[in-house]
């Protein structure tokens, strides 16, 4: 399970994410604190489980507003699919 949130977001409070991620995790029944990380600027959290599987992850993306991020691709194919774009409803 991954949960995404821009840290820009004005439509979904970023504590809705963290309330979520509190669900998933007593779902999946994981143990202790995440690990937490940065992936291209991105704050990156997982946790496991107590096999050591990945089960939850989250990414919260600095300065992105309510969306899903895109990447208009460099290649023709990419581009046919339309513009690029900071993020898609």
């Amino acid at each position: 399970m991954q949960v995404w949130q821009g840290d820009a977001d004005a439509t979904v409070r970023p504590g809705n994410a963290e309330e979520l991620l509190k669900q998933w995790a007593d779902v999946h029944g994981v143990p202790g604190a995440p690990v937490s990380s940065r992936i291209d600027g991105a704050l990156h959290k997982s946790w496991r489980d107590r096999r050591g599987q990945v089960v939850l992850e989250s990414f919260t993306i600095p300065g992105m507003a309510h969306g899903t991020p895109l990447d208009g691709g460099a290649d023709e194919a990419d581009r046919a699919l339309g513009f690029a774009a900071p993020h898609m409803l």
